[in-house]
């Protein structure tokens, strides 16, 4: 029976090993959680390795735009360095001017026209081209109004300028003006281009035919003209001629207004109930700019 007990407690040890019922169970003093040995031991902060992050490069693309970043921050774009190289060759290859008055400012003279000069570098102002919306003169026989008074020199005899001039003067207190722009105050030397008709001598004096600058009375020498056509029925006209009337004109710097004006009672002939030459143009020679506003208001009249 002892040796069958045996037996069959050999048996029960071998099936219960098979099982898994045999294994011992652990002992709570000695043996480790199965947490603990399954993870690792903490990392103090002195061994804790550096962040992958932190250490890792920056990628191809990243650095590239980093550095094209970089690169159009301090490097100029080629257009901008393209504006401050011409802007700094223009300010420094560009020679200073030489007209003093575009230091200043405006010319005097700016917007209005430069009239031609002759041969002797006088400034011509054409007496047709002024304005003559309130001219009423007379003639021999009968008058004219406006641009009606502007005559054609038709053959040439006269030799006006530009082939035209202003008659029927013949109107006491009957005048014509020149307005006339100077850049700078300046003297000028002033003369008159006239002729006369119908009289074989058309003489005067400035007290007669009176001149004005800006008001102030300019004088001069007696003038003589002839011998002047006294056949009206011909287109002969007694050549122009230039006057002088005075060697320091005086100009102030903008407008300057010239005046031409019949100061006299003394008839010629017929209806010319006052003396006074037929004016082609006036003159002026100076060291400064000069302009006016010519009018284009010709209408031809056949003298």
């Amino acid at each position: 029976m002892k040796i069958n007990k045996l037996i069959l407690g050999a048996c029960a040890a071998l099936v219960l090993a098979s099982c898994g019922g045999g294994e011992k169970p652990a002992d709570p003093k000695t043996s480790t959680p199965p947490e603990a040995t399954s993870q690792p031991a903490p990392v103090t902060s002195e061994e804790k390795p550096v962040s992958t992050s932190e250490e890792k490069p920056a990628s191809s693309e990243e650095k590239t735009s980093s550095e094209q970043k970089t690169s159009s921050e301090e490097k100029p774009s080629s257009e901008e360095k393209t504006s401050s190289e011409q802007k700094t060759s223009s300010s420094e290859d560009k020679p200073a001017s030489s007209d003093p008055a575009g230091e200043d400012g405006p010319h005097e003279t700016d917007g209005h026209t430069e009239p031609k000069k002759d041969d002797a570098g006088f400034y011509v102002f054409e007496a047709e081209c002024v304005d003559l919306d309130d001219f009423v003169g007379a003639g021999y026989s009968g008058g004219a109004q406006m641009a009606g008074a502007i005559c054609t020199d038709w053959d040439g005899s006269g030799k006006a300028s530009d082939g035209l001039f202003i008659s029927y003067m013949y109107v006491t207190d009957l005048s014509i003006w020149f307005d006339i722009w100077a850049d700078e105050d300046a003297d000028a030397e002033f003369k008159m281009r006239l002729s006369g008709e119908v009289l074989e001598g058309v003489v005067f004096d400035d007290d007669m035919f009176t001149v004005t600058c800006n008001g102030t009375k300019v004088s001069y020498e007696e003038i003589a003209i002839g011998p002047c056509n006294t056949d009206l029925s011909t287109d002969w006209i007694k050549e122009f001629e230039d006057f002088p009337v005075n060697d320091t004109l005086k100009l102030k710097k903008g407008k300057n207004t010239i005046e031409l004006m019949t100061t006299n009672e003394e008839p010629m002939a017929g209806t010319m109930y006052a003396t006074a030459p037929m004016i082609d143009c006036i003159k002026l020679k100076t060291t400064t700019k000069l302009a006016w506003d010519p009018i284009e208001n010709k209408k031809p009249y056949k003298a």
